[in-house]
């Protein structure tokens, strides 16, 4: 069950924090970061933790790979990045026996890293369960939906986004809720905050973006005692915000619990063809008996080599295709996202290519709801 945490920052690798020293990670480095015993994680009994990870400064293009301490480094990746840009995505890794995760710059250049800390995943009665709900959009500034009026929201302020009773989420005793936040047409660089209402903002970012890009985010996020999560566009210029909910935590004993799982690789179209188009692809899980049965599942999904500017849609199969998105990306990029979907009655996902050119998908498996 997920116990949330006012979001702590754990690991800053510019100001020494989580580890020794101020410089950069290396080529090629790794970083083992303790996570249990810290910012209200237990010393022990931790089966899995919600960080959001970021890279900033990259002196060449990379990845980042995050996995457990104890444990052979798997082959895939949690967020990509071009030189000298700033790239978030949160992430959902099992905690080593040590209390650990493993962290690996795979870029051929140096780069700061910055984690914080969402909640944990233990097997505690007090925790609480997930129930899939949506996707549908909660938010959205450029049709007024969610927020009076449809001009952008103004630098360096608030939106007060009432969650409760919206989209499949009860009007009372919700936990958290789980968003794919996305900013699009940003006037100027900056970052997103995102937080339960009725509490400080934390010093912590959701999703970072430069002028003119559109950028989403997977956050898992506490709801304040009135059914509202604030949103801070902490940047000069004026910026979109879209939200769109997928679940919510709650104390209902009929919720399903989490399973963690890899990270596994369990789609590449590198080696099966492209997603043209406009065109679909199928994330099959029907042959494994767990995640047959699973609720929803727990994936980091990326995009490469596209050749349109584009974005990603996933949703259990057998249903309608919703109006939300999970990623977006312009042409020739890599972006990665994390994404949590209801699995369909035949055991399996859908994942739309909904951009003008084709573009290949690379799926990695970090867990279950069951």
């Amino acid at each position: 069950r997920l116990t949330t945490l006012s979001p702590a920052r754990l690991l800053d690798t510019r100001a020494g924090l989580g580890r020794a020293g101020t410089a950069p990670v290396p080529a090629g480095g790794e970083v083992s970061l303790q996570v249990a015993g810290r910012s209200g994680v237990p010393q022990s009994g931790v089966k899995a933790v919600v960080l959001n990870v970021t890279v900033t400064d990259p002196k060449s293009d990379g990845h980042l790979t995050v996995w457990p301490s104890g444990t052979t480094r798997p082959d895939s990746s949690n967020l990509n990045w071009t030189t000298g840009r700033t790239v978030p995505n949160q992430v959902v890794v099992p905690v080593g026996a040590d209390g650990k995760v493993n962290l690996r710059n795979a870029g051929w250049g140096t780069a700061h890293l910055i984690a914080d800390i969402f909640g944990y995943y233990a097997p505690d009665a007090s925790g609480s369960t997930f129930t899939a709900a949506g996707p549908a959009r909660l938010l959205d500034s450029r049709a007024g939906v969610g927020r009076p009026g449809t001009t952008p929201v103004a630098a360096r302020s608030e939106v007060s986004l009432q969650v409760a009773g919206r989209g499949g989420v009860p009007q009372s005793g919700v936990k958290a809720v789980v968003l794919n936040v996305t900013v699009t047409d940003a006037k100027d660089a900056g970052h997103l905050t995102v937080w339960p209402s009725g509490s400080a903002r934390p010093d912590s970012s959701s999703l970072n973006w430069t002028a003119g890009q559109t950028v989403p985010n997977h956050v898992v996020v506490p709801v304040g005692a009135d059914g509202t999560v604030k949103l801070f566009n902490a940047s000069w210029g004026t910026a979109h915000l879209i939200a769109d909910v997928f679940g919510y935590y709650s104390g209902d004993q009929a919720g399903a619990t989490f399973h963690t799982a890899g990270p596994k690789r369990v789609l590449d179209t590198r080696t099966t063809g492209a997603v043209p188009a406009r065109g679909n692809t199928v994330l099959d899980l029907s042959g494994n008996g767990e995640l047959r049965r699973a609720k929803a599942v727990v994936l980091n999904v990326t995009v490469t080599d596209p050749k349109s500017d584009g974005h990603l849609t996933a949703w259990p199969s057998g249903t309608t295709r919703p109006d939300s998105s999970n990623l977006n990306w312009t042409t020739g990029g890599t972006v990665a996202n994390l994404v949590t979907v209801p699995v369909g009655g035949d055991g399996k996902v859908e994942l739309a290519n909904l951009g003008w050119g084709s573009t290949h998908v690379v799926v990695d498996l970090f867990g279950h709801f069951g």
